[in-house]
């Protein structure tokens, strides 16, 4: 049984055993798991979850408003806040690696988040890897999208074998600056699975968002009423993710759509990746 076949028996609310489903939960930051997928992370229980960036930026703005006084302090506070919302879900000793790319600045480094990935594949062997969609929400999410597909490809090239990909949906803008939560960018070649959470599963989720006491304006945007799914499409990382401005050219996050496909070509050619 495929590991995505038993993705969509939890769904539809299966009788399905998951300890014996290796799996790799890949987040750009501590709390993207939580947003994304909360109401599963209960029944995954041989899960390694991978944070590719420290989720503290170089800006200290938000380490100042959150009482810390550096940088690394406020990753710290960060990464605690994630360890406590895991518990709620059952992950009482959560196996979490960070990557520690600095916050906002993961696409800097395409070609390094790509070859950590392969190696975390390569070493632990996942039969399922969950992660970020390329939606232009947010500059770390999309270096995200690009590393795990990369690395796949990269495996592909040697004959490797390669991970189930399946993705969640966070949030983008497709196309302006309202911000579009919990609802990947409508693609008619992929189908989405919409999961209901039941009233238990919504006051679970809402009890682990409350630990991220760091993000709470920016987690009051979310819902807990329902999360969504769907296999990985076949990307095309030359091209931008939507027509029109990405999200997060609205912001001052240190990147720019048209960086971002600069940074993405230019990674694609170092790691001898070619046409998709």
């Amino acid at each position: 049984m495929s590991s995505k076949h038993k993705l969509r028996q939890l769904i539809k609310n299966e009788n399905v055993n998951f300890d014996d489903l290796r799996t790799m939960l890949i987040a750009a930051h501590p709390d993207d798991e939580v947003v994304g997928i909360g109401s599963l992370l209960r029944y995954l229980k041989n899960v390694q979850i991978v944070h590719v960036t420290d989720g503290s930026p170089r800006n200290m703005i938000d380490a100042i408003k959150s009482g810390c006084t550096s940088r690394q302090a406020y990753a710290k506070k960060r990464r605690v806040e994630m360890i406590s919302a895991l518990n709620l879900a059952g992950h009482k000793s959560p196996d979490c690696i960070s990557l520690e790319f600095i916050d906002q600045e993961a696409s800097l480094n395409l070609p390094g988040v790509s070859l950590r990935i392969v190696e975390l594949i390569e070493r632990m062997k996942p039969q399922l890897v969950l992660a970020h969609a390329y939606e232009g929400g947010h500059p770390d999410h999309d270096a995200t999208a690009f590393g795990v597909w990369a690395a796949c490809r990269m495996l592909q090239r040697e004959n490797k074998q390669t991970p189930d990909v399946v993705e969640f949906a966070s949030y983008h803008g497709n196309g302006s600056n309202q911000i579009i939560t919990n609802r990947f960018i409508p693609d008619e070649n992929t189908e989405v699975v919409e999961i209901k959470l039941s009233n238990m599963e919504q006051n679970l989720k809402k009890q682990m968002i409350e630990c991220f006491r760091t993000q709470r304006d920016v987690l009051s945007e979310f819902t807990v009423k329902y999360e969504q799914l769907r296999n990985a499409p076949s990307y095309d990382f030359s091209l931008l993710p939507h027509e029109g401005t990405l999200y997060y050219d609205y912001y001052h996050w240190g990147m720019s759509s048209s960086r971002w496909l600069r940074l993405a070509n230019e990674a694609m050619r170092v790691l001898r990746l070619g046409e998709n």
